[in-house]
């Protein structure tokens, strides 16, 4: 099992106000702990908040990543809890560590987006059953898009309800349900699911990705890195796997099985386009489960084998644009071959299936969030 990080201590109220006050457990979200505390006074999330922020709608935006636009001052002296360890429980610090720019403006590398609307959410919240079964607290570390699975228990982490397949939504939970541990939706038990092994490739990137968090190297020539840059690198390797996933090549193929890949386990069923921060966790576990194998291989079997492979200059354009310098090169600097331009096709040739999907993806979104499944 992965020895994980730990994110801040639990911390105890003193001399709080409110008749009850729940305990700040040890790696909790900030938005956890604020939900749990206004339902243990038997008032709902959203009441709570605009109590303590009348002018603010703290639920319509990601408040784990803007606390500090917030003024703490009050919800301090009512909870006991000082505001600084409210901030350590957001997503501020490690935000910091990385070298990422705050206030947050967009998706933030890294960090699973909610993509909210009003109080509605496309997702970016995550729990595994196992936790939830012995403790129901939404933990720090399942905000991160590189936790796909749980180290404590070895299970894959859910993003959705068992029983309705509704986004993870604590903040509309109603005042009568006890504890985070149930639907907001259908107010189904989180934790009754049949709980799906996690990957060895999935676990093992946890523990790679702590390693650059920490400054450190992950081994096997890959060079140590300061964290921002680091994590620069990983999101290199990400988007090569990427490419190499949505457009097939007889290189890319060679390239993989030289790295101990499985081609047939990397294509993709659909690419919807999205950005990592705002992949499913299936998706991001497919193709994060493969950026580990790629480290396990090491930069000299990866060097070796780009360079056999005979990848083409764009896989390495691709992965340049990402401002990753030592990943672009590790791979062949090869001219690009001349190419005579051709005339766009007619209007009225019919589109490929694929951008048909896609469009229709993008509609189906739109119209669950129009009715509320979102």
């Amino acid at each position: 099992m992965v020895s994980r990080c730990f994110w801040h201590e639990e911390v105890r109220p003193v001399g709080q106000k409110w008749p009850c006050v729940p305990v700040m457990q040890r790696d909790e979200l900030f938005s956890s702990w604020l939900i749990r505390c206004a339902l243990c006074n038997a008032c709902d999330a959203v009441e709570m908040a605009r109590y303590i922020w009348p002018k603010r709608r703290i639920w319509t935006g990601d408040c784990d990543l803007g606390i500090c636009s917030l003024c703490l001052s009050d919800l301090q002296d009512r909870s006991g809890i000082s505001a600084a360890a409210f901030i350590r429980s957001s997503l501020v610090p490690i935000c910091v560590s990385m070298g990422l720019k705050l206030p947050p403006v967009g998706i933030t590398p890294w960090v699973l987006s909610l993509g909210g609307r009003n109080l509605r959410r496309a997702g970016g919240l995550q729990y595994c059953p196992c936790c939830f079964a012995e403790s129901p607290f939404y933990r720090l570390q399942w905000r991160l898009a590189w936790y796909t699975c749980c180290p404590d228990h070895g299970v894959k982490l859910r993003d959705s309800c068992p029983h309705c397949s509704a986004v993870i939504s604590p903040h509309r939970l109603d005042y009568r349900v006890p504890n985070l541990a149930r639907c907001h939706q259908c107010a189904g038990l989180l934790s009754a699911v049949d709980v799906q092994d996690a990957g060895a490739d999935e676990i093992e990137l946890i523990r790679q990705a702590n390693l650059i968090l920490q400054g450190r190297s992950v081994g096997l020539n890959w060079p140590a890195m300061p964290v921002a840059e680091g994590f620069s690198f990983l999101k290199g390797l990400f988007r090569l796997v990427r490419v190499l996933a949505a457009s097939p090549s007889v290189a890319g193929k060679r390239f993989l099985a030289a790295l101990d890949v499985d081609n047939a386990s990397l294509t993709p069923a659909v690419n919807v386009g999205l950005k990592l921060e705002c992949l499913s966790n299936s998706e991001r576990s497919h193709l994060l489960s493969t950026v580990s194998r790629i480290l396990l291989a090491g930069a000299d079997r990866f060097q070796v084998a780009a360079e056999s492979a005979q990848l083409c200059p764009s896989i390495r354009d691709a992965v340049a644009g990402t401002g990753q310098s030592y990943l672009a090169q590790l791979l062949p600097q090869r001219p690009h071959r001349g190419y005579a331009k051709t005339l766009p096709a007619s209007c009225l040739s019919p589109r490929s299936p694929c951008s048909v999907l896609k469009a229709w993806l993008r509609f189906e979104r739109k119209m669950l969030r129009a009715e509320g499944h979102w």
